[in-house]
């Protein structure tokens, strides 16, 4: 079984830790932003605007200074050859932003990601540099580091430059000519850090020649970064043992990848080293050969995925049998808030540099200012999941949507969900059907998780259905009277506002019986009380008379507006009564 830890070339979330890990950088505190561009995502593409407010600096403050805008790159490196944004200058230190600091030392910023196609953007964290107006680079007046800033707010969030990805696999050689062949078991033949590889040399001639000793022999590994180069800067297999088997030798050895970010992306190769004074002899069996196995499968190394991604997958890539064609669904998760399942059938290996893209690319968020969960997968970077159906889950939906009742069998009246097209644009109601399986939607009372099966990927909104009549949450009814008052069956309850109510939005007072431990809707009539001059009371009256000789407790919910400012008039009535 294969344990795949793969990344390609870059990694937003490895690219924070390497951050922190650099020891003139780590002196500079992150979190100096608030972006101001009303970006969702943090995540920018060629042409998309950026806008932050950067400091504070105070010694800065009312100086113009320069900085010079690049990206730090997963090694921690500050990348300045390509612009990144349209309205930057060159100069000494690279592409920069004059820019006057507020009486607070504050930069303001705005601009737009470098929008020209001829340009490879750089992936990477924006980041940025201070030089005074003489270019001399401003430093921390009590460690001496650099004014080195990573565009990042006090919550973590960064700003992420999605540029081209470019491809990280090593293309396999030609495989024809190779002696070697992997026999284990392991399928995909995607080897990791201390994992068992066998290999078996065949001899030209299916035997051994009689004038070698196997004791004489040795190996040299290495990686075939192409064709053309056998790269032994690194020793790929350690503890390497070998026998003579029937027609040639059996090879077995540990892969040598500690933290499996040490061998560079490419396939396994071995060298069969002959004593010197037979060298000439066998100089055709000498040489570096790649290994294969007998379906023609490279044996692949160096690929990593990262120990902490912003999203996990379930299992994890390093757990799956057939990296070609995955057997089991994967489930990628956002911590606390959803998920997004595949089913069967992806080809992982050969779109393995994809898979930096993971962690940018598939966006499970909920937006507590808007109340709304939301589901997309940026295929242009993850191609193979295109066209794929799949599962997505929104975690806490009653909790975070602030809905009572919630069943399988009541989803539609609680719940709205939009779809959003390629181009952005909602899909019509005519069309749902075809991005959506409506009749297989599920909750989980006991885990509070809304299932939504879909038929291919796009953007997914998951939200409260504007229209839902919520029964009110008793746990907010914190002042009551709890004497239980005597009443006459005709008995009208009174609410008083703390303002003149508008008689146009009366309509926002509901009445609930609890009955049973069940909350029903009450039918009532709301008017004015005539008899208050100040207009600040209404009367709420039943369309029947109040059973006789029963303890009732009656939730009044009212949400009004005020009649002479503009502002919402909020009071929560719990009454306990019992008719004479």
């Amino acid at each position: 079984m294969s344990r795949i830890r793969y990344v390609g070339q870059f990694l937003f979330a490895m690219l924070i830790l390497l951050f922190f890990a650099q020891p003139a950088l780590a002196e500079n505190p992150p979190g100096m932003v608030t972006f101001t561009d009303g970006a969702s995502d943090r995540i920018y593409e060629q042409a998309e605007q950026i806008g932050f407010r950067m400091g504070p600096f105070p010694c800065q403050a009312n100086k113009t200074d320069n900085l010079v805008f690049g990206i730090m790159d997963r090694n921690g490196d500050f990348l300045t050859d390509v612009t990144i944004l349209d309205n930057l200058h060159e100069g000494p230190a690279g592409p920069y932003l004059s820019a006057t600091a507020d009486a607070e030392g504050f930069f303001t910023v705005s601009g737009m990601i470098n929008p020209s196609p001829s340009v490879d953007l750089p992936s990477g964290i924006l980041a940025v540099k201070i030089y005074d107006a003489d270019w001399k680079i401003l430093r921390n007046d009590s460690t001496g580091a650099e004014a080195y800033i990573p565009v990042l707010d006090t919550s973590g969030v960064m700003a992420l430059v999605l540029g081209k990805l470019q491809d990280s696999a090593s293309p396999e050689p030609t495989l024809d000519n190779s002696l070697f062949k992997a026999i284990d078991e392991d399928y995909d033949r995607v080897y990791f850090d201390n994992q068992n590889v066998k290999v078996n040399f065949a001899f030209p001639g299916g035997q051994i020649p009689p004038i070698l000793s196997i004791n004489t022999l040795t190996v040299t590994s290495g990686i075939f970064r192409d064709f053309q180069t056998f790269d032994t800067t690194k020793e790929p297999i350690k503890d390497i043992q070998m026998k003579q088997v029937s027609g040639g030798l059996e090879i077995t050895a540990l892969i040598n990848n500690p933290g499996n970010n040490v061998l560079p992306a490419g396939v396994l190769g071995l060298k069969l080293n002959f004593p010197a004074n037979l060298q000439s002899m066998f100089q055709s069996m000498s040489t570096p050969m790649p290994v294969y196995s007998a379906e023609k499968k490279a044996a692949i190394l160096g690929v990593a995925v990262p120990e902490q991604m912003l999203i996990e997958s379930t299992p994890q890539l390093s757990e799956l049998k057939n990296l070609y064609n995955t057997e089991v669904p994967i489930t990628f998760t956002k911590g606390g808030q959803g998920s997004i399942t595949f089913t069967p059938g992806l080809n992982i290996i050969d779109n393995r540099d994809q898979l930096a893209a993971l962690d940018s690319a598939i966006q499970v968020n909920y937006d507590s200012t808007s109340g709304e969960f939301s589901f997309n997968v940026k295929t242009g970077s993850l191609s193979f999941l295109s066209g794929r159906s799949a599962g997505i889950k929104a975690i806490g939906v009653m909790q975070k949507l602030n809905l009572n009742g919630l069943k399988t069998d009541n989803v539609g009246e609680f719940i709205k969900i939009n779809m959003l097209d390629d181009s952005g644009k909602t899909v019509p109601d005519s069309e749902q059907d075809s991005y959506l399986d409506r009749a297989s939607i599920s909750y989980d009372e006991a885990t509070d998780v809304l299932t939504i099966p879909v038929k291919h990927f796009t953007t997914y909104q998951v939200s409260k259905n504007a229209n839902t009549i919520q029964p009110p949450d008793d746990s907010k009814f914190t002042s009551f009277d709890p004497v239980v008052r005597l009443v006459t069956p005709e008995w009208q309850p009174k609410i008083r506002f703390s303002m003149p109510v508008d008689l146009a939005t009366l309509g926002g007072i509901s009445v609930w019986q609890l009955s049973n431990n069940v909350m029903e809707q009450v039918p009532v009539t709301v008017e004015l009380d005539t008899s208050d001059p100040t207009l600040k009371t209404v009367i709420v009256k039943h369309s029947a008379s109040w059973l006789a000789n029963k303890d009732i407790t009656l939730y009044i919910d009212s949400t009004v507006s005020a009649k002479t400012v503009h502002k919402n008039l909020t009071k929560l009535t719990k009454l306990l009564f019992r008719v004479k």
